[in-house]
């Protein structure tokens, strides 16, 4: 009856340190995921590598059982999340519910659209295209161009078509000119121009993306310039802002000659609208609406930079994101170069009453300090696609 009971003691004792032993165990991993560090018994048995991997628990899908999809907010949220990884070139796509935001990742170049009107996002690409710096959506969302690295220091300029029609749909295309510096897309989506480099300077073309045509438009032995497709038949090219030199403003009449809109303006830069009569504007000083047929210019206030505006489409509005500090003669050029970022908010500027509102408190709102670096809206004026320029985030904004 003795060993019985000393057995069955024995037994309780192994049990017990099996189970003091797991804990431990567990305990111990648990805190070292959360450190960093290696494990106890990682360094005890001599199985493994001993090392830890930190698993990194993705921002959340749209439904639980998808892996590693952006999370989005809800679509009745004034600031909505989008996607929260870096995203290359983005979209509105009107449909008979409501709009659609596409994009295209920069990591993967996957392409997902996120429906403004229901909580859903839906992968509906996932061809590879690595390390995308920018892209443009074309021809109602159904293609892009697209610029990456290639080799390092090789620049890439890619022509996608999105086709198929189920959910997993994919990208095929072309290499465009590798001497492609810039482009800009028509606002109706059907061409390009392209910016090309040349040993004299550089050539711009209109190229058509029905048939791939190209029309040459613009010779210049200067090579530093931005270009704005504003209508059919207008693009404007402005020399790139410094604090230290003049800036151009050129207008190109695809059917008739160029002719300078702007010059003499320190560190210009600018944004057209699509009728191509007002130009807004920034020079060393201040922000201006300059008005093409009258040549006269007006001082509107807060000040930002015309690469945070977009025009309204229905109404003579600017929307802006104005910068909480203060700006001087060198924030423009210094933020082109990397060195400052800025917690915007968003401003309504209606230029025929002359009054400016803010409309929005992003950092409030957003739970996070946004510096937009591109903004967009969408035909009815009453949804912005903005994007952060620190880490490439995608939102949208109501105006109402």
């Amino acid at each position: 009856m003795t060993k019985k009971i000393l057995k069955i003691s024995a037994f309780v004792l192994i049990i017990l340190a099996v189970a003091l032993t797991a804990y431990y165990f567990i305990l111990s991993t648990n805190e070292n995921v959360a450190t960093g560090k290696k494990p106890f018994f990682g360094n005890l048995f001599p199985f493994g590598n001993n090392t830890v991997v930190n698993e990194e628990i993705p921002f959340a899908s749209t439904t639980p059982e998808i892996k590693n999809e952006p999370q989005t907010g809800t679509f009745e949220q004034k600031v909505r999340l989008i996607s929260n990884e870096p995203v290359a070139g983005s979209i509105f796509i009107p449909s008979t519910k409501g709009d659609t935001v596409r994009y295209i990742e920069k990591a993967t170049g996957h392409i997902f659209d996120v429906p403004t009107f229901e909580n859903t996002t839906n992968r509906i690409s996932n061809t590879t295209i690595p390390q995308i710096y920018i892209a443009s959506f074309t021809e109602n969302g159904n293609s892009f161009i697209a610029q990456y690295t290639k080799d390092g220091d090789i620049i890439e300029t890619f022509y996608g078509k999105i086709t198929g029609t189920s959910t997993e749909r994919t990208v095929s295309g072309t290499i465009l000119s590798r001497s492609t510096l810039s482009f800009s897309t028509s606002p109706d989506q059907k061409n390009i121009f392209v910016l090309e480099k040349t040993k004299g300077g550089t050539e711009g073309y209109i190229q058509n993306l029905a048939n791939m045509s190209k029309k040459l438009v613009w010779t210049s032995p200067l090579r530093e310039f931005i270009p704005q497709f504003i209508s059919t038949d207008h693009i404007t090219l402005q020399s790139k802002p410094h604090t230290s030199a003049n800036g151009l403003l050129f207008d190109i009449n695809i059917q008739n000659n160029t002719t300078k809109l702007l010059l003499t303006q320190l560190n210009l830069s600018t944004l057209s609208n699509k009728n191509g009569i007002s130009v807004l504007y920034s020079n060393n000083k201040s922000l201006f609406v300059f008005n093409v047929e009258t040549k006269k210019s007006v001082e509107i206030n807060p000040r930002t930079f015309p690469e945070k505006c977009v025009w309204a489409n229905t109404k003579a509005f600017l929307y802006c994101a104005v910068p909480k500090t203060n700006l001087n003669s060198t924030s423009l050029y210094s933020w082109y170069q990397g060195k400052v970022s800025y917690s915007d908010t968003i401003w309504e500027y209606d230029l025929v009453g002359d009054t400016a509102r803010q409309i929005v408190n992003l950092e409030e709102l957003a739970g996070r300090s946004i510096d937009i670096s591109n903004i967009s809206i969408n035909q009815s004026d009453t949804l912005l696609l903005i994007q952060s320029k620190t880490d490439g985030s995608l939102w949208t904004v109501k105006t109402n």
